[in-house]
């Protein structure tokens, strides 16, 4: 890893980011130029479809500032006057992936969804998601997670660390809400292990195909299954949702 090299993940099983101290606005505006016109927005907005269809197709590394230009049918310099470097712009379609990630983890743990649910609803509820959407953005997530770097990189680990604290925080205070459901005998430790358990299972399995060290290869939906009973089990619960 390059010195200056800060690697994203999307979850805190394995990384924590120290804070920052140059808030992730200000990190932010000096990577991106805020359009203020519309037609300079549309402008942006194709540049940044650009990127996401180039990914698609290489490594990001193989991707070049006038190859995003050429697929979006600007020129060089009107991607400079918006972005200051293509990082800056990778830096935005991870922050797309993590506010779509977290409006649908928002969704699944809603208060009304989940007033009467049980510990293994909810614990399904954030490990289907969490798969459903490493699968959805697994080429993004990994492209960031291997090129981000400078400030771009700096930005995009606070961004995923207000993600963890989001979205953890949420998926404690509820597990915890419910305590009584807990034979383990120490319920704290055993939710926050189990959601490192879960978060490091759907992550490795999706995003690195870790599993492929293995002789079973089980679908999404058997994966969500087998993540929940793992969890619910070491939790000293019954596994069905």
């Amino acid at each position: 890893m390059k010195p200056n090299e800060i690697r994203i993940r999307i979850n805190i099983t394995c990384y924590s980011f120290r804070r920052l101290s140059i808030p992730v606005a200000s990190r932010r505006s000096r990577l991106v130029t805020v359009a203020r016109q519309s037609r300079s927005q549309s402008t942006h907005d194709t540049l940044f479809g650009a990127l996401r269809s180039l990914l698609a197709r290489r490594a990001f590394a193989d991707v070049t500032v006038a190859d995003i230009a050429r697929e979006a049918g600007t020129s060089v310099g009107g991607f400079y006057a918006r972005f200051v470097s293509k990082e800056a712009l990778l830096y935005l379609v991870l922050e797309h992936i993590l506010d779509d990630s977290q409006a649908a983890l928002d969704l699944a743990l809603d208060d009304r969804t989940t007033a009467k649910a049980t510990v293994p609803v909810i614990i399904s509820r954030y490990v289907t998601t969490m798969v459903r959407k490493f699968r959805e953005h697994r080429i993004e997530f990994t492209q960031a997670a291997r090129a981000l770097q400078g400030d771009a990189g700096r930005a995009g680990a606070e961004r995923t660390r207000r993600f963890n604290d989001h979205v953890h925080g949420r998926f404690r205070a509820l597990v915890l809400a419910r305590r009584r459901e807990i034979k383990h005998p120490n319920p704290v430790l055993a939710v926050n292990l189990a959601l490192f358990f879960a978060s490091a299972a759907a992550r490795d399995a999706v995003l690195s195909g870790n599993l492929g060290a293995y002789p079973i290869r089980p679908d999404d939906d058997e994966l969500i299954a087998e993540i929940t009973r793992a969890a619910c089990r070491y939790l000293g619960i019954r596994d069905r949702p």
